[in-house]
């Protein structure tokens, strides 16, 4: 694997692997123009100084693994969760769930250099499966400038690359509730700066609730070269998922029979059935001693059928193809001043996307009738920007940036052969930061940072009616943190404080006919204290044991627009989260894993005053592993996972306008497997 970067600050607290709650810096002096090997664009600048956390392969291993939500879990201010085992994704960070009930939104994801976020600010999260991803970054703050607009936060998703010289090859197959079956396999080698890997899997589930079966099959390649002065590295990958949908359940089914499904979506089949096509190009050249050139080209292209849907009146078919493009062109470089050393980076990033909707209504006899909607939407997002850091003498680092966005949205209604042009947007946001380092492993940084979360097609358009006054949602936010990454000892910690204010919040609501429409709506305060930790013993990873924690606690209040200055807690987001995950590892080759994560109570209603009762979800995975020839091993594994048989996901998302509902988790659920590696 290989990419040419500018090793400026990685900060990256390594313990068995995992890297929890870092700033951004390895060591005491900056090294702006070491060559180093690795698979991550702009390591460099990760987020300037934003607290984050990295999630490597071993620990994405130790899940059930038709999605990514058993690892993020223990990532603090995150919540992730699927229908059942391998259904639709939703991610919030930092109270971005909001924004977010039929997509991700405000959060910047990332596949190794090229962006998965469309050019509307929709992220089709379902194309990360733990297959394609070789470990992952998530950083919690507002993202920097180099990432475009990322104001919730930030994921990126490194390639699976090859990690030692020579072939690989690794086969996993398990078995679990629910008639779960997942079976897959990469082959990869590398040699001489050049590499080639490949692989796939299958994964099938009949689902924990009727009308939530999902079937996904995907495959991947990648491969690169490098030498001391360039790399070139393209990667593609193809999904077909499909996955059922049971509907929302209403307060009184949640309670009593959390796994019914919604009779009106069992009668429709409600589902999404997608092929998504996914592949890139990255380029990097160095310019002498001082100066390095990137150019990333990638391209997607979904097709999708929904037939969704829980009444008569709310229901329809939708069949829908996305094509999307994206380039990114940057220069970064160093220079030196006296005592001080400065590296930056200027570049843009350009994404443009294409929507062709046909969107057909059902009648009370659940038969499509004459299309609704026939239109095709495009939407362009430009984002250049500039971002600089300083070291001055060895213990204190500087960091500042903008980046400036422009949006463009346009529709053209099939059915009138009317043309719309949607508002357009240019929006800018600065950073600013520092990080000190006060003694031999403790560090403290600070930084303001500002960003935007565009409006989706869903949101400006309504079939092909304008909402010409939707305005981006406005963040600034103000963070501190403090870590101890000391690399004589076995302890890692990290406190972070931050405050974060969302300006033009966008939300759904009901007008008098009972038509939903999208509007800014208000102001959002958002306030919090995340911790996380973790313990060693001085036996290393391989016979010992790791025990990692974390600990938030965070409010979200919204300012009414009905009551001038009136404040109120608004639902879906929980005010505390806390976890704990244990893993030892014996000599004669037995590995144990040992977790538990509570989520607090949640609102479900803006203002309410009696929150539903939190949930505390556990899970114990027990392996034995033996060598078999010369390099290679089999690992043979039991996991258990939600033991406390637990009936709700993590946060309430908001299914119907106005009205949140809850949807169960998967009950309690076994899974046992083997996986070989060799090589």
């Amino acid at each position: 694997m290989c990419f040419l970067v500018f090793s400026a600050p990685v900060a990256q607290a390594q313990v068995n692997g995992t890297s929890m709650d870092t700033t951004l810096t390895r060591r005491d002096t900056l090294e702006l123009n070491e060559h180093v090997v690795h698979g991550q664009l702009f390591r460099h600048d990760r987020g300037l100084a934003a607290t984050g956390t990295m999630l490597d392969s071993t620990l994405l291993l130790n899940y059930e693994r038709s999605g990514l939500q058993g690892v993020m879990a223990w990532v603090p201010g995150v919540q992730m969760d699927t229908r059942g085992l391998g259904g639709s994704m939703r991610l919030s960070i930092r109270g971005s769930v909001l924004r977010a009930p039929f997509g991700v939104r405000g959060v910047k994801v990332y596949w190794g250099p090229f962006p998965l976020t469309l050019a509307d600010g929709t992220t089709p999260l379902e194309l990360l499966d733990p297959v394609v991803v070789g470990s992952l970054d998530v950083v919690r703050s507002v993202a920097s400038p180099v990432y475009g607009s990322a104001p919730a936060g930030l994921v990126i998703a490194e390639l699976p690359m090859p990690l030692r010289d020579g072939p690989a090859l690794s086969l996993g197959y398990a078995r679990g509730s629910y008639s779960f079956d997942r079976v897959e396999a990469t082959l990869g080698t590398q040699r001489n700066g050049r590499f080639i890997s490949g692989g796939g899997m299958l994964q099938r589930n009949e689902g924990y609730r009727p009308q939530e079966a999902t079937n996904k099959q995907q495959a991947f390649v990648l491969g690169g070269l490098c030498n001391d002065r360039a790399s070139l590295t393209a990667a593609i990958t193809l999904q077909h998922a499909y996955w059922e949908l049971p509907g929302s359940l209403d307060s009184s089914t949640a309670a009593h029979s959390p796994t019914t499904a919604n009779a009106w979506s069992e009668r429709i089949n409600a589902h999404v059935d997608k092929r998504q096509l996914f592949g890139g190009v990255h380029m990097e050249q160095r310019v002498g001693r001082k100066l390095m050139l990137r150019a990333t080209v990638h391209g997607q292209h979904i097709g999708k059928r929904n037939p969704y849907g829980t009444s008569a009146f709310f229901s329809g078919v939708k069949d829908e193809t996305y094509s999307a493009f994206g380039t990114r062109i940057s220069a970064a470089g160093t220079a030196r001043a006296r005592n001080w050393l400065f590296g930056w980076e200027l570049g843009v990033e350009g994404l443009y996307e294409v929507d062709d909707l046909l969107d057909s209504a059902y009648n009370s006899n659940a038969e499509l009738i004459a299309a609704r909607t026939d239109a095709r939407y495009t939407v362009s997002n430009a984002t250049p920007y500039f971002v600089v850091q300083a070291q001055v003498r060895q213990r204190l680092w500087l960091f500042a940036g903008a980046g400036v966005e422009a949006n463009s949205y346009a529709a053209l209604d099939r059915l009138t052969g009317l043309e719309a042009d949607g508002p357009g947007r240019q929006s800018a946001w600065p950073h600013v930061a520092m990080r000190w380092h006060a003694t031999h492993g403790l560090e403290m940084h600070a930084r303001y940072a500002e960003g935007v979360s565009r409006p989706t097609i869903a949101e400006v358009w309504t079939g092909t009616m304008l909402n010409a006054g939707l305005r981006p949602e406005q963040v600034k936010e103000v963070e501190l943190a403090l870590h101890i990454n000391n690399a004589d000892t076995s302890m890692r910690a990290s406190v972070t404080g931050y405050h974060r204010r969302i300006r033009d919040r966008i939300v759904t609501i009901n007008d008098a006919m009972g038509i939903p429409s999208t509007t800014n709506s208000g102001k959002a305060v958002m306030y919090g204290i995340e911790a996380a930790g973790s313990l060693r013993s001085s036996t290393g990873s391989a016979n010992g044991f790791l025990v990692q924690g974390f600990a938030g606690v965070q409010s979200l209040d919204g300012l009414s627009r009905l009551v001038e200055g009136a404040r109120l807690r608004l639902a879906g987001v929980p005010l505390f989260t806390g976890g704990i995950n244990a893993q030892f590892n014996a000599r004669r080759g037995w590995r144990i894993m040992l977790g538990a994560r509570h989520t607090g109570g949640l609102l479900t209603k803006d203002g309410s005053d009696a929150p539903l009762p939190g949930t505390t979800l556990c899970s114990a995975r027990l392996g034995y592993e033996f060598k078999i020839a010369r390099r290679g091993a089999v690992e043979v594994f039991l996991l258990g996972e939600n033991l406390l048989d637990q009936r709700y996901s993590s946060w309430l998302q908001v299914n119907d306008p106005n009205a949140r509902y809850y949807n169960p988790a998967p009950g309690r659920s076994f899974f046992g497997g083997v996986r070989v590696r060799l090589h």
